[in-house]
C-alpha cells in the first residue's frame, strides 16, 4: 500500500468510527484530556460577573452592559471593526454570533467588505419582519482553542444561532510539535520516534489523528455549550488551479532525490510546451519516488491532465496535493488550505451534533480558481456573495423566514476592490511558491487593479518606492501617503515584509506598461537611483533574494527558542538573487555545500550560462564578473546552480533520524548549499 492509500485508508477509518457514538465517544480529545474542557478553557458562568469577547472589553453605558473593543493601530488589526456590542439584542431581533478564520474575517477586503457583513445584508433583504444581526468575531489565525474560548463567551449576547466559517487553519496551526523543526526536546524524538516505526507515515499519520482529535474536542465542547442554540458549520473549498504547494522532496532511498529533481525540471518544461502527457508521466515517475509524501507531483499531474481538459481527474490530482501538504513534512512555508480530514471531521462532527452544514465543495465548479478566490483559501467578493447567499438560505430556513429569490449584492466601492486585487498580488507573491513562473498571476491581479480603479496606480509606484527605501517600509513618506490615501494598505497586505519583493515590482511595471499608464517609467528610475549598484560593495543576501519562500520555513519565520543562524541555507536545487541596472557588475560570493559534498556550482544570469566554480562543505569565497551584455535593462536574475547531496538517501535519513533522538536540530530535507554574504558592485 502507498503512503498516499494509507493515509486515504485512516480517513476512512475516521470515518467508520465517527459513523457511531461509540466511536465518537473513542476518538474525542476529551478522553485524553479533563472530560469537558479543552486546554482548561471552561464556559463562564452566568452569575460570574461579565467576561471580555475576545478582545471586546465589558462596559457599563449609561447603566447598560456593552462590549467595547480597543481601537485598531494604523495598520489594522485582525479583528472585526465593530466598535461596540451591545449585551442585549435590539428588540425583536434575531442575534446570530459569527466565528471563523481570516476567510470568515474578509481576509484582503476587510473592514470594508467581510461575510458577516454580507451574510447580515442578505439576511434582511426585502425583511418587514424583525431584522438579522450579525455579530462578527471572526478573527485572522484562529485557533480552536480561542474559537471555543471566544463562543463561551458569546453567549453573554443571548445568540439564537452560531455560525462556524472554520478548518482552514488546521493543517497548519494546531499540530506545532508534529514538525521535526519543532525546537521541542521531546516534539524531535517523539517525530524520530514515529520515523522509526512506520517510516516517513509515521509523523504523518500522528500529526493527522492528532490534528483531528483536537477539532473532534473543540466541537464538541461547542456543542455542549450551545446546547438548544442551533450552530450552522460552513465547510469550506479552496483555490485548485492558481495555487500549489510546492514543497522538495524529503529524503528518498538511494538516488531518489537527484531523480526526483530532475523529473521535476523535465515536468516543468513539458508544461510549459503543452505536452500534457509528458508532463503528467513524469508526475507519475516522480510519484512514485516520493510515495505520495510531495504534494509537488500531485500538482504537475493536476496541472497536465487540466491542460489536457480532464477536470475530474484533474480534481482529483489537486485535491491530493492539498492533502500531501502536510505540516509534518513541510519545507517550504506553506499556505493554509482545508484538505480531506478537515472537511470530514467537520461533517462527521456536524452529523453527530446535529449542526447544519453548507458545505462549499463544488459550489464554485470542479476547479475553482481566481473568479472565486483572491489566494489559496481567501474569497473574492463575488466568493463572499455566493458562499454567504447559501448560508443566509439555510439560516432563513431554520427560522421559518422566506427571502428572496435572488439576493442584492452587497455595495463595495471601486477602490476597496481595487485595493484587495493589489492585496491579492502582494500576498500572492508572498506565499506562493508556483510549478513555473506565478509572474502571470500576479499580474493579473495588478491588472485587475488598474482596470477596477486606475488610480491605484499611483498607490503602486508609492508601494515600490516603500520597498526601495533604505529602512522598514512601514516607516517610509511613501507608507504613509498609501495609508492616507483611498487605498490604504495594512497588516494584511504585506508591509512586514523583509526582501525586496522583485516579483511585485515586476508585475506592477508590466502592468502599468500594459495597461499604458505613464507611471511605469517611475518604477524603473525608482529601483535604478536606490537600489542600483556603484563602486562600493552592496550585500545582496537576504534583501535581494529572488524568491525568500525557498528556505526552511523556520528560517525566515521567528520561531520561539530557536536561535537564528549566521547563513543562509537553501533546500531547493537552485537560489536567484535579483540585480538592478544594466552595468557591468562584479560579484564576491562566500559559499560552501553540505553534507561532505564536492561539486561544481553553476552561476547563470537571465537563464543563461555565466560561470562555473569548485565548491565543497568548507567556506570559500570566490569573484565573479558579470559583463553587461548579459545584463536586462533593470531586473536581473542571477542564479545558482547547485550540485545534487553526496550522499545516498538512506544515510541522509538516518542522520536525520539520530538528530532528532539526540534532541538536535535536522533537516527532513537535502539542504544544497549555504551563502553566508553575496556582494555587488559595478566593475572597477
Amino acid at each position: 500500500m502507498t503512503r498516499t492509500n494509507a493515509r486515504r485508508k485512516l480517513c476512512e477509518e475516521l470515518a467508520a468510527s465517527l459513523a457511531t457514538g461509540q466511536g465518537l465517544r473513542q476518538l474525542r480529545l476529551s478522553q485524553i484530556l479533563e472530560q469537558g474542557q479543552l486546554e482548561g478553557i471552561k464556559a463562564p458562568e452566568r452569575s460570574q460577573e461579565p467576561q471580555p469577547i475576545s478582545i471586546w472589553r465589558p462596559e457599563k453605558k449609561e447603566g447598560n452592559l456593552v462590549f467595547v473593543r480597543p481601537e485598531p493601530g494604523p495598520f489594522g488589526d485582525h479583528y472585526a471593526t465593530r466598535r461596540v456590542i451591545q449585551a442585549i439584542p435590539g428588540s425583536g431581533s434575531k442575534r446570530i454570533c459569527f466565528f471563523g478564520e481570516s476567510v470568515a474575517a474578509g481576509y484582503l477586503y476587510a473592514p470594508h467588505l467581510t461575510p458577516a457583513a454580507v451574510l447580515e445584508h442578505q439576511l434582511n433583504s426585502g425583511q418587514t419582519a424583525a431584522p438579522f444581526e450579525v455579530v462578527d468575531l471572526a478573527r485572522t489565525n484562529e485557533t480552536l482553542s480561542s474559537l471555543v474560548e471566544t463562543v463561551a463567551a458569546s453567549l453573554q449576547l443571548d445568540p439564537q444561532m452560531l455560525v462556524l466559517f472554520v478548518g482552514n487553519n488546521w493543517n497548519l496551526l494546531e499540530t506545532p510539535q508534529a514538525s521535526a523543526y519543532a525546537p521541542s526536546l521531546k516534539a524531535r524524538q517523539n517525530y524520530a520516534l514515529h520515523l522509526r516505526e512506520k517510516g516517513w507515515e509515521g509523523p504523518l499519520e500522528a500529526a493527522m489523528k492528532a490534528c483531528s482529535k483536537k477539532a473532534l474536542d473543540a466541537l464538541d465542547h461547542i456543542a455542549q455549550l450551545a446546547g438548544s442554540i442551533p450552530v450552522v458549520v460552513i465547510v469550506p473549498e479552496v483555490n485548485l488551479v492558481d495555487w500549489t504547494s510546492r514543497q522538495p522532496a524529503p529524503w528518498l532511498p538511494g538516488i531518489g532525490n537527484a531523480l526526483w529533481y530532475e523529473l521535476y525540471q523535465q515536468a516543468v518544461g513539458f508544461l510549459e510546451k503543452e505536452e500534457w502527457d509528458r508532463a503528467e508521466q513524469a508526475g507519475m515517475d516522480m510519484l512514485s519516488l516520493d510515495d505520495g509524501i510531495c504534494p509537488t507531483s500531485f500538482s504537475i499531474i493536476g496541472e497536465a491532465r487540466k491542460g489536457s481538459g480532464r477536470e475530474a481527474l484533474a480534481e482529483q490530482a489537486f485535491r491530493a496535493e492539498v492533502d500531501s501538504a502536510a505540516y509534518a513534512s513541510n519545507c517550504f512555508l506553506d499556505a493554509p488550505r482545508a484538505n480531506t480530514m478537515v472537511r470530514r471531521t467537520l461533517h462527521f462532527a456536524s452529523g453527530m451534533h446535529g449542526f447544519h452544514t453548507v458545505d462549499l465543495k463544488g459550489v464554485f465548479g470542479v476547479l475553482p480558481d481566481r473568479e472565486w478566490f483572491v489566494d489559496y483559501c481567501h474569497l473574492t467578493a463575488k466568493g463572499i456573495e455566493k458562499a454567504m447567499a447559501l448560508t443566509a438560505r439555510e439560516i432563513l430556513d431554520q427560522f421559518e423566514v422566506d427571502g428572496p429569490a435572488v439576493f442584492p449584492d452587497y455595495p463595495l466601492a471601486p477602490e476597496a476592490e481595487a485595493l484587495a486585487m493589489f492585496g491579492a498580488a502582494i500576498h500572492g507573491a508572498h506565499r506562493l511558491l508556483a510549478i513555473g513562473s506565478k509572474r502571470a498571476l500576479i499580474r493579473y491581479w495588478c491588472e485587475r487593479a488598474l482596470e477596477t480603479s486606475p488610480a491605484i496606480a499611483a498607490v503602486m509606484v508609492q508601494f515600490v518606492q516603500a520597498r526601495c527605501a533604505p529602512c522598514p517600509a512601514v516607516m517610509t513618506g511613501a507608507q504613509q501617503f498609501i495609508n492616507q490615501s483611498s487605498y490604504a494598505l495594512n497588516l494584511q497586505h504585506g508591509w512586514k515584509y523583509d526582501y525586496l519583493d522583485v516579483e511585485v515590482i515586476a508585475a506592477v511595471e508590466e502592468s502599468l506598461t500594459n495597461k499604458g499608464f505613464a507611471e511605469a517609467d517611475e518604477v524603473s528610475v525608482l529601483l535604478v537611483e536606490q537600489l542600483g549598484f556603484n563602486r562600493s560593495w552592496k550585500e545582496l543576501a537576504p534583501y535581494y533574494l529572488w524568491e525568500p519562500l525557498e528556505q526552511a520555513f523556520p528560517e525566515i519565520m521567528v520561531l520561539n527558542d530557536l536561535p537564528s543562524r549566521a547563513f543562509y541555507r537553501f533546500p531547493w536545487p537552485v537560489t536567484g538573487f535579483c540585480l538592478i541596472g544594466r552595468d557591468a557588475l562584479e560579484l564576491e560570493i562566500t559559499l560552501r555545500l553540505v553534507h561532505e559534498n564536492s561539486g561544481q556550482t553553476a552561476f547563470s544570469v537571465n537563464g543563461k550560462f555565466l560561470a562555473m566554480v569548485e565548491t565543497n562543505a568548507k567556506w570559500q569565497t570566490h569573484r565573479l564578473v558579470v559583463p553587461a551584455y548579459m545584463m536586462n535593462q533593470i531586473l536581473n536574475e542571477i542564479t545558482l546552480h547547485w550540485p545534487m547531496p553526496g550522499i545516498d538517501g538512506e544515510t541522509g535519513m538516518e542522520r536525520f533520524t539520530e538528530r532528532l533522538e539526540m534532541g538536535w536540530d535536522a533537516d527532513p530535507h537535502p539542504i544544497f548549499g549555504e551563502i553566508a554574504t553575496l556582494k555587488a558592485r559595478h566593475l572597477q
